[in-house]
């Protein structure tokens, strides 16, 4: 896509890690994937990895092997374009852009009248989403319906 007066900022870089390092932590993870495994909660997960053929181990432990984690990061996308409430393609997760939104995403919240933490809860998110309708809005990761019916 040809853009006229395209400007690219870009953000200064710190790494807590070596590159060794992150290569050790995540043949480190691929051990505890295949060896541990991780409890999987929901069922199109659980059937997805069955027919790669992984069989869960009890009623939600999977372990995966490590080369279907290195197949699966191959071939996962290495660029992802979140639109915009009009279509628009407006925000590109890729190398290190960064984005900041009004947290439409998160399963907890931080409440700001007892400074608890507690689930998120739909009136809440309808009201946060109508302050920041002007903004960009990406859908949130879980499934609304799923949200407590709580005092937000």
């Amino acid at each position: 896509m040809l853009q006229s007066n395209y400007a690219e900022l870009n953000t200064p870089q710190f790494h807590k890690l070596s590159q060794d390092q992150m290569e050790r932590l995540h043949h480190a993870s691929l051990e505890i994937l295949d060896r541990t495994g991780v409890c999987l909660y929901d069922q199109e997960c659980l059937d997805l990895l069955a027919r790669a053929g992984v069989k869960p181990v009890g009623e939600n432990r999977v372990r995966i092997p490590p080369g279907l984690v290195e197949w699966a990061l191959s071939v996962a996308p290495k660029r992802v374009v979140l639109c915009d409430r009009h279509g628009r393609r407006s925000m590109p997760l890729e190398r290190h852009n960064v984005f900041y939104g009004p947290g439409s995403d998160c399963t907890s919240v931080l409440d700001h009248r007892t400074g608890e933490r507690r689930a998120g809860v739909l009136p809440a998110f309808l009201r946060m989403w109508k302050k920041a309708s002007g903004s960009v809005m990406p859908c949130p990761t879980g499934r609304i319906s799923n949200w407590g019916q709580g005092r937000g």
